[in-house]
């Protein structure tokens, strides 16, 4: 497995958009998945100013392009608008609460077969010692502000360390909180063994994962 740089990375994608005839204009958000498997990738690659983002807030505009090649299962949306890079970057603190407050609202909602256990890590409430929560937050339509990593045991809510000995499971949130100007991500993990087939989306955040990104390279010749 080779090491790139963001440059180098970006080149790559440019070269493959190019094969594929996608638009580089602006940014493209774009996940790339191994078949029949939980193995992803997601990238976010403002081209104008060849620099990677951290997050994109992602409209379902029904514009996003799903296909398969080869070995992959591709998600891209392609031409997006550039963000607003004026807003502040902020930090959450360890421990803190995994939202600023109460009020957030669903970002364009879709019903899925675990709405309850994303309900329970609202609310505080439930038991789900299998499923990590992965929280991650940034201003909206604006900079990263955080990636973190919680559990529901027993009505509280216990931030953890990052568990890679985990499977994705094929559901997600999203969420914003107008009072306070954040948008959430919220995706599942289980701590037992097993394998999502599903298809993912284009993601609206960045994850890195080079053996897959360099598997996907090799096998369009980039």
């Amino acid at each position: 497995m080779q090491s790139l740089s963001d440059k180098e990375i970006i080149k790559k994608f440019k070269t493959y958009c190019s094969k594929e005839h996608i638009n580089t204009s602006n940014i493209l958000a774009i996940t790339i998945q191994l078949n029949r498997s939980t193995k992803c990738t997601s990238f976010i690659i403002d081209f104008d100013n060849e620099k990677l983002l951290k997050a994109y807030t992602l409209e379902n505009d029904g514009k996003t392009v799903d296909k398969y090649a080869g070995s992959f299962s591709i998600s891209y949306h392609a031409n997006l608008p550039r963000l607003d890079e004026s807003a502040p970057a902020q930090v959450d603190a360890p421990g803190s609460a995994p939202f600023c407050c109460h009020n957030l609202v669903p970002f364009k909602p879709t019903r899925t077969a675990r709405d309850s256990v994303f309900a329970d890590l609202l609310s505080g409430q439930g038991n789900h010692p299998d499923i990590v929560y992965e929280v991650k937050a940034q201003v909206d339509n604006g900079p990263m502000i955080s990636t973190r990593y919680f559990k529901v045991l027993s009505s509280k809510i216990k931030e953890i360390d990052r568990d890679n000995n985990t499977n994705k499971i094929h559901s997600f949130k999203n969420y914003k909180c107008p009072t306070h100007n954040r948008f959430y991500g919220i995706d599942l993990y289980s701590t037992r063994e097993g394998s999502n087939y599903h298809h993912m989306r284009a993601s609206p955040f960045e994850k890195r994962d080079m053996e897959v990104l360099d598997s996907f390279f090799k096998e369009f010749d980039i």
